[in-house]
């Protein structure tokens, strides 16, 4: 999945598709790369001949064609992690449900459990 469909889909998630975005683009490859860093820890098979937690910059995020390193079946739930890491530094109560939701969702995804709810 393009990088550019990623922050995208966190947009949509985060319901910050009009400008001024209330997230900018650093925190978003932050978020994204707090998802990748943490799919290493529990998945280091999906990076198999590299010891290094793969990263992206905003250099990446401009880069109409960057690909994220992840595999496509798990690029959706890296963004819906990134939408959940996002919204809990918001300091609306109700968004916390949600977020930790979104998160829970992600690690469901990358170690094979089901999703309470």
């Amino acid at each position: 999945m393009l990088y550019t469909e990623v922050t995208q889909t966190v947009r949509s998630l985060c319901q910050d598709l009009l400008e001024p975005n209330r997230y900018s683009d650093s925190d978003i490859v932050i978020a994204v790369n707090n998802g990748l860093a943490l799919a290493f820890r529990l998945r280091p098979d999906l990076y198999v001949g590299s010891f290094d937690v793969p990263r992206v910059s905003i250099e990446d995020l401009q880069a109409a064609t960057f690909e994220v390193p992840i595999d496509d079946m798990y690029a959706t739930a890296l963004a819906e992690h990134a939408a959940g890491w996002l919204m809990l530094r918001d300091d609306e109560y109700t968004a916390d449900g949600r977020a930790s939701g979104l998160l829970a969702t992600y690690r469901s995804a990358l170690i094979g459990t089901g999703v309470a709810g």
